[in-house]
């Protein structure tokens, strides 16, 4: 699997868009998008620790939670 394709399975795993993703892990977008695209690759122990950040704290109930606890603080309910 190549760099690109890790990234985008690792970002595919959470549910979350580029931005989102992106802005979850403190990832400017543009290098993100550079990184799924092949255009540049990721260090390899970026993919590392996405893939253990991911697998070790993100899960679809809390990021669900999470933008639900977001929108009712922002007044978006």
């Amino acid at each position: 699997m190549t760099p690109a394709e890790q990234i985008k399975s690792i970002r595919a795993s959470t549910g979350l868009s580029q931005a989102k993703f992106a802005e979850t892990f403190g990832i400017q977008s543009r290098t993100l998008e550079r990184w799924e695209s092949g255009v540049r690759n990721p260090p390899p122990y970026v993919i590392n620790l996405l893939r253990i950040a991911v697998e070790n704290t993100m899960h679809p109930a809390d990021l669900e939670e999470d933008h639900d606890q977001a929108d009712h603080h922002s007044g978006n309910r």
